[in-house]
């Protein structure tokens, strides 16, 4: 019989399988509340805000959603989009669009991350390694470019 878990408690045992578990560390109570997730990994607990976990949850659906709408165009159609995508990474422009939503898109992580939501697991340290990624994308485009079709190895 499975229960929903509404609140965790300091030193709780959280069963992992196999016959161990991990005990609930102070944070970890504090923080939880009814409709989060908490997943195990190794040794570790992992806390998934209720909110967190629908933001996930709807850009997976969407995700799925636009593969489905991408598997209906022709490999003409998508040759063509990148095309247009890698000429459009040469525009000073566009890069400085794409460098000022990364660079959005960072300080709303680390914001998170500084509430305990877990800025470097989602890796958002990482993302202003992006804007000296300019070149590589432009050449991965052209890699894809050279291939002969959907699910073509590049040349």
């Amino acid at each position: 019989m499975r229960e929903q878990i509404d609140r965790l408690e300091e030193g709780q045992l959280v069963l992992t399988g196999g016959g161990e578990g991990v005990r609930v560390s102070a944070e970890l109570a504090a923080s939880f509340v009814a409709g989060d997730q908490l997943l195990i990994s190794g040794d570790s607990l992992l806390h998934v805000p209720q909110s967190e976990a629908g933001m996930v949850s709807a850009a997976v659906e969407a995700a799925d959603d636009a593969f489905s709408d991408l598997a209906q165009c022709s490999d003409k159609a998508i040759s063509s989009f990148f095309r247009s995508f890698g000429s459009a990474l040469t525009s000073a422009e566009v890069r400085e669009q794409i460098l000022a939503a990364n660079a959005f898109d960072v300080a709303d992580a680390q914001r998170r991350g500084d509430q305990g939501r877990g800025c470097e697991a989602r890796g958002a340290g990482q993302l202003p390694r992006h804007r000296r990624a300019g070149p590589e994308q432009r050449s991965g485009l052209r890699e894809v470019r050279r291939g002969a079709g959907r699910g073509a190895p590049p040349a």
